[in-house]
């Protein structure tokens, strides 16, 4: 089980960790960031640089609950707590771990010390395990192995060099470097030094000394793997980090800042306590850094790192000793509080070791006790051999995200990883998506905006075309109940008018000529005559007359009405016609026109001041449109739903009956046709009838419940 793990809920597709996992040990499952157990290096990484602390570490507050009810138990502090608890004195830290339970309080820097000492003798040439403690056997093996890369020695006042070659020395105080080296360098694992970690080596030292179990505090992930790898097992019992302390003593009550100072347990370190600085490793074993023979050379940072670990890999350099600190020191450790500035913390630090040390420090004591300890261990080889894909296979995998040429591989590193092709290779082996991929995830967003827009103005004209549906379905249903009416009363008028009529006419032919009853009687027999006309145009509308359908030219239809109303047209109204070639259409000619004929005399009656009258047809699928255009007085907007409503008309006084646009809606909708109007006051109207092609057979008389019914198609406005 890896050390970090992802909280499901709060991980939102960042892929900040993806982009900064020195070990490329993340996966995304479902959207989700998942730590890679196998991959994982402890480094902590992923913790520091998720935003929305969406990464979990294993916590080992429970563990050293345990620990402490069970008694015996020593708590050994990394020399860094005196950088994390910059605000308090380390004699306070001391007295709050005593008030916590802890037996045995002591600093991790004097097993720092032994660790330097075990170097020195590795460089010397010296045995280094083997001595009257615990590092007998596998120990001492590991000692006689691990001496060969220092095999010689030079004479120098600070211990003395090794001369000629041989594989480098690599530090293994780091267990982030280690896990990196044994997952993802296995070629290097010979060169690691065969030493264990200043917290191994002073577990053991206390363990061998009478402590029960030991618990580490200090701002190191990675420590929690390191206590369980195979050959280190059983030496610590639980790692805790600043925060988890912060969260035992908070659940005690213990605030450090108000307790006296105490003091640490021995053996008390001296040099030892700068092993959080980089280099602090040589610093306490007297090893000089010379940049002009860099036989030994200390590098701290991931990036840093990971470099000296490529050149190493491939013969680039071979120095004597490759100390590596994967952070920048452990002062800057991925759990340390970074209150104060990373220059603050090392001048603290140093200000510490320095007033710690009494006269010349020196390691006396721990060369005193280095053969009471057990400082060997050994390693393991965890690297992952994975296949891989085939050209092809990345090819596919590239085009998912659009990327069919190189030039389309932008290597902007947004994913997490440094090429197309790298991202491509952990789509392969199923630790990433194709949609990680940030300049295809900004396309598809832009075509999905633009498809929405798109959406969103189908919907509104989808709603414009359904309210004027639903104007139109209301204007109908309203035609409809008049279409109605107007035909119960047209027959109901028929006959009285008709025996009017009848009457009239007889009283006419029996008086005489001179009679002045005449008069009368032609009044009667004239106005009988005007209501019989009315009542036929109720009976237009209300589409109670038979078609008599044929195959009509609407252009020579259109050419008829024109000649007839010739004389009608006053000569200040010009007559324009843009008639183009039309397809003959099966209709009722005279129906249609007294349809044209009235629709132009409106046009007409709508310019007493002159104006252009506009004649234009044209072919509209398989049927054909008409439009009548006046430039005249314009039909103002609050009446043009009303225009085709019987007996509504916006001429003065005796001026029209308003049957006229009903009687022609009637007879168009009988057609199959749509009838729609346009108009704009002070600028002029616009007829628009469109006939469809229709067919030859006659259409009888229409019932009132089938004209109800061929209303429902609408009136246009």
């Amino acid at each position: 089980m890896a050390v970090v793990t992802t909280i499901a809920r709060k991980c939102r597709r960042c892929y900040t960790c993806i982009r900064h996992c020195p070990a490329r040990a993340i996966k995304v499952e479902g959207g989700q960031a998942q730590v890679v157990a196998e991959l994982c290096i402890a480094c902590g990484t992923c913790l520091r640089v998720c935003r929305q602390q969406a990464k979990k570490m294993e916590s080992h507050v429970e563990a050293a609950w345990e620990v402490l009810r069970d008694g015996g138990a020593a708590a050994i502090l990394a020399p860094s707590y005196v950088v994390n608890y910059w605000q308090v004195s380390p004699g306070q830290v001391a007295s709050a771990l005593r008030l916590l339970g802890f037996g045995t309080v002591a600093e991790v820097a004097f097993g720092a010390e032994l660790v330097a000492l075990a170097y020195l003798r590795l460089l010397q040439g010296r045995p280094v395990f083997g001595g009257a403690g615990t590092g007998t056997g596998a120990g001492a093996r590991a000692g006689t192995a691990a001496a060969a890369p220092g095999a010689g020695t030079a004479p120098g006042s600070q211990g003395g060099m090794p001369r000629g070659a041989g594989g480098p020395l690599i530090s293994t105080a780091c267990p982030a470097v280690v896990n990196l080296v044994e997952i993802h360098y296995p070629e290097l694992i010979p060169w690691l030094a065969p030493v264990v970690s200043p917290m191994v080596a002073l577990a053991r030292y206390l363990k061998h000394h009478g402590c029960r179990s030991v618990v580490f505090v200090g701002p190191c992930v990675a420590k929690k793997d390191e206590m369980r790898h195979p050959g280190l097992a059983g030496a610590v019992d639980a790692v805790l980090t600043f925060p988890e302390l912060d969260e035992m003593l908070a659940a005690r009550g213990i605030a450090i800042g108000d307790l006296p100072a105490g003091a640490f347990d021995p053996p008390h370190p001296q040099l030892g306590r700068c092993f959080p600085l980089s280099g602090g490793l040589l610093r306490t074993a007297s090893l000089q850094v010379d940049p002009l023979h860099p036989a030994v050379m200390a590098v701290d940072g991931r990036d840093r790192v990971l470099r000296k670990l490529d050149r190493l890999r491939h013969s680039q350099f071979r120095p004597v000793l490759l100390d590596l600190l994967f952070c920048e020191g452990c002062i800057d450790g991925p759990l340390i509080d970074r209150t104060i500035t990373l220059t603050e913390r090392r001048k603290r630090l140093a200000d510490h070791v320095l007033a710690g040390s009494a006269g010349e420090p020196g390691l006396a004591a721990a060369d005193a006790l280095l053969d009471e300890v057990d400082l060997s261990r050994t390693f393991r080889d965890r690297h992952l051999e994975q296949p891989a894909p085939t050209e092809q296979e990345i090819r596919r995998i590239l085009a998912l995200t659009r990327k069919y040429r190189p030039e389309d591989e932008l290597d902007c590193g947004a994913c997490g990883y440094a090429t197309c092709r790298d991202k491509a290779l952990a789509v392969w082996r199923g630790v990433a998506e194709a949609e990680m991929c940030l300049p295809y995830m900004i396309e598809e967003l832009e075509q999905s905006v633009g498809e929405l827009a798109r959406s969103h103005q189908e919907l509104e004209e989808s709603h414009i075309q359904l309210q004027r549906m639903q104007e139109e379905l209301i204007q109908s249903e309203k035609m409809a109940s008049l279409g109605q009416l107007s035909a119960g009363v047209a027959h109901e008028l028929n006959n009285p008018l008709g025996g009017i009529l009848l009457f009239a006419g007889s009283l006419l032919e029996e008086l005489a000529a001179d009679d002045p009853r005449r008069r009368e009687i032609e009044l009667i027999r004239r106005e009988a005559q005007r209501c019989r006309d009315i009542v036929r145009n109720l009976l237009n509308f209300a589409r109670q007359t038979r078609l008599r359908k044929q195959e009509v030219k609407v252009a020579d239809l259109l050419r008829e009405v024109m000649e007839v109303m010739a004389p009608h047209i006053p000569p200040t109204v010009t007559v324009r016609e843009e008639i183009c070639e039309l397809p003959v259409v099966w209709l009722d000619a005279g129906e249609m026109r007294q349809v044209f004929t009235n629709v132009i005399s409106n046009a007409i009656d709508a310019m007493p001041d002159g104006g252009t009258l506009t004649i234009r047809a044209a072919r509209c699928g398989e049927g054909v449109t008409v439009c009548l255009a006046d430039t005249g007085c314009g039909i103002p907007p609050e009446h043009l739903n009303q225009i085709f409503q019987p007996f509504f008309t916006t001429k003065p006084p005796g001026k029209g009956t308003g049957l006229g646009l009903a009687t022609a809606y009637g007879i168009v909708k009988l057609h199959g046709g749509d009838i729609k109007v346009r108009s704009q006051v002070g600028v002029g109207t616009e007829v628009e009838i469109y006939l469809p092609r229709g067919e030859p057979e006659a259409t009888t008389a229409a019932h009132p419940e089938r004209r109800t019914e061929e209303l429902t198609g609408g009136v246009g406005s």
